[in-house]
């Protein structure tokens, strides 16, 4: 590889590490807003939009990181989990809006029912996060376990984490 080849590499990963942390911090801030704080609807349904791409976002970076001590499978698995778990909180945020849009005390007794049949969509979409979020982290925890920068600590308390999901 050329030098000049290795210096856009290197300022290719290192827009990655950036992007990666801040989207990172920024999915640690908003999903704990969007369960405790009281928020207006607007600021909710833009948090909610952008809570899944991000961490997306944040899982490609850490991928990136990852990578520089060697390929391993479980880094791939993690990074693949945790992109579909975005996709999927976003699905599923997006569906629980569009159920509570419509409150079941505005419906007369036969659209309540269609409507607490249509609640439990977002509940099955809670489930698929569930799975992709926990095989996420319970492999990008496990590939910190040889991993200098990251070592044995954070990935046994990010196995523990997951596997209290």
């Amino acid at each position: 590889m050329s030098p000049v080849s290795m210096q856009k590499n290197a300022a290719y990963l290192k827009s990655w590490f950036i992007l990666g942390i801040v989207c990172g911090l920024l999915v640690s801030i908003i999903y704990p807003v969007l369960i405790f704080v009281p928020i207006p609807d607007l600021l909710q349904v833009f948090l909610a939009m952008f809570y899944g791409p991000m961490l997306a976002i944040a899982s490609v970076g850490l991928y990136h990181l990852l990578k520089l001590s060697g390929k391993q499978l479980s880094n791939e698995i993690g990074v693949v989990s945790n992109v579909v778990a975005g996709v999927l909180i976003t699905t599923m945020f997006v569906v629980q809006m569009a159920i509570r849009s419509a409150p079941p005390e505005t419906m007369n007794d036969s659209i309540q029912s269609i409507w607490l049949s249509l609640n439990h969509v977002h509940y099955g979409l809670d489930i698929v996060w569930d799975v992709f979020i926990f095989l996420g982290t319970f492999f990008f925890a496990l590939t910190m376990y040889k991993n200098s920068l990251f070592g044995k600590i954070f990935s046994i308390t990010g196995i523990l984490i997951a596997l209290s999901m």
